[in-house]
């Protein structure tokens, strides 16, 4: 498919979220997926603004591929190390008044997806998720 790069700021989520279903839009992705997917990429592109630039821009990839009967999206910064599957999952089983600020959104990007997985390879973050394609 295909890579798009651009400035990791909340501006490029736009060209983000638009390269990415275009992508998906050539595969046979089951019904309701392209919310999913905008869901998984605005969650972390904002992460990667807000964390691993600090909200002074930097490089981003998104790279769209199928593979394994399955749509995948790779995110890639040159950040510092972040694994977010490692990150501690919040306490959803308290009432949202009394749980702390942060967390939901690697959450949600991270358990969405069928499958995520996370490298890091070259001084770059990868995260790559993927959704499952109809049989």
């Amino acid at each position: 498919m295909s890579v798009l790069r651009v400035t990791a700021d909340l501006s490029s989520l736009p060209a983000v979220r638009e390269h990415v279903q275009a992508n998906a839009g050539r595969t046979e992705l089951p019904d309701g997926t392209g919310h999913k997917l905008d869901l998984v990429i605005e969650e972390l592109l904002v992460n990667v603004v807000n964390h691993a630039y600090q909200g002074d821009g930097g490089p981003l990839e998104v790279e769209c591929v199928v593979r394994d009967k399955a749509f995948c999206c790779l995110i890639r910064d040159w950040g510092p190390p972040f694994n977010p599957l490692e990150a501690a999952a919040p306490d959803v089983g308290q009432p949202i008044e009394d749980r702390p600020v942060g967390g939901m959104g690697i959450f949600l990007a991270t358990t969405t997806p069928d499958t995520c997985s996370y490298v890091r390879r070259d001084n770059a973050n990868e995260l790559t998720f993927c959704f499952s394609l109809r049989p």
